[in-house]
């Protein structure tokens, strides 16, 4: 049944102690039935929804009031949550021949829902236009010029939208597999938010490619910092996170030697703070939760956490989130523990 629910903690957290009161929310999955959770600062699990299936990232609107919650590929559905009543609002469908791929975001206005998903017949990635005041009814589709059309953001122009293209074709006919491992090319492009007109694109270097770009955080100076995952066995391998600017060539956040070793070459989530100084970056692989200076461009801070990969701005620092359950603050304290777990990604409702 649809609808609002209050649960007590596992153990009671300590989120009044995050500098900035609000609600996140997330997908969950436990006893093997998955649910949409909005968890609010005070200690209360203020919704907790069951999914067909499994869910992954989730686009917000404050203004409106409006989350939805997107299925993880190579599934369909999205939730949409009214998250000033903590309710559930509808639940909608992309085409029978597109998938989402987990990811998208509201136009400044609200009035559009913008999801990247999967032409898995065409092999293309595209990016579906949803018209949010009427009923989320699909009104236009752009071309993401690329393969495996994971992650896309709206940058702080409201104009431009920066799409992480992974690179790996995939099908629903065989859910998980990778089937162009030989010769996938990954790349991040920009599109005009109104016309979905190509503005840029650039594409990794040949030395890099089995890296898929996944996921992307908008910096300072419209700088777009991004996260991958490599599709190979590489000890000397260390580019795993960088940074591209319009009109610009593509950087890479210097790590330490055998680092991303470490991380077992992949990243979880990439947010920005609330003024955009700094990156978080989630690990889950390594149990580590990186913080990066997003001016110098420069690894500051690692914090070890078990399987952590949903991550969250909260003002100048982060709530982070695990696939056993528990909540973690980047000032180093532990925020709350659930008797779940939490999949891939975290977002903050202020």
């Amino acid at each position: 049944m649809w609808g609002g629910v209050t649960v007590p903690f596992l153990v009671q957290p300590n989120l009044v102690a995050a500098k900035q009161t609000g609600k996140y929310v997330g997908s969950a999955q436990q006893a093997g039935q998955n649910f949409a959770v909005i968890v609010d600062a005070g200690g209360e699990i203020l919704l907790k929804e069951p999914l067909p299936e499994r869910g992954h990232g989730a686009a917000i609107h404050t203004g409106r009031g409006r989350c939805v919650v997107f299925a993880r590929r190579p599934d369909r559905f999205a939730l949409v949550l009214n998250t000033n009543t903590n309710h559930v609002e509808q639940m909608f469908q992309c085409p029978t021949d597109r998938h989402f791929y987990g990811h998208g975001f509201f136009s400044p206005d609200g009035q559009y829902l913008y999801a990247t998903e999967n032409d898995f017949n065409a092999e293309r990635g595209v990016i579906g236009v949803y018209a949010a005041v009427n009923n989320f009814e699909r009104v236009a589709e752009f071309d993401c010029f690329g393969i495996g059309s994971h992650e896309a953001i709206l940058m702080a122009d409201g104009m431009t939208i920066a799409v992480a293209n992974g690179g790996i074709l995939t099908h629903p006919d065989y859910p998980r597999q990778k089937l162009n491992m030989a010769t996938m090319k990954s790349s991040i492009i920009y599109l005009n938010r109104v016309t979905g007109r190509l503005i840029g694109q650039v594409y990794l270097p040949r030395r890099l490619q089995k890296l898929s770009i996944r996921h992307l955080a908008e910096g300072p100076n419209s700088t777009v910092f991004f996260g991958g995952q490599l599709q190979a066995n590489d000890n000397k391998f260390n580019n795993l996170i960088g940074f591209h600017k319009l009109g610009a060539g593509l950087k890479f956040v210097p790590l330490p030697d055998g680092f991303s070793r470490k991380l077992k070459h992949y990243t979880g989530s990439v947010v920005a703070n609330q003024n955009k100084t700094t990156i978080a970056v989630t690990c889950p692989r390594g149990n580590q939760l990186l913080m990066i200076d997003a001016h110098e461009g420069k690894l500051a801070k690692t914090l070890e956490y078990p399987d952590v990969c949903g991550v969250a701005q909260n003002g100048s620092d982060f709530i982070a989130s695990s696939g056993r359950g528990a909540l973690y603050s980047s000032l180093g304290f532990d925020v709350g523990r659930f008797k779940w777990a939490w999949d891939n990604h975290l977002s903050f409702m202020p």
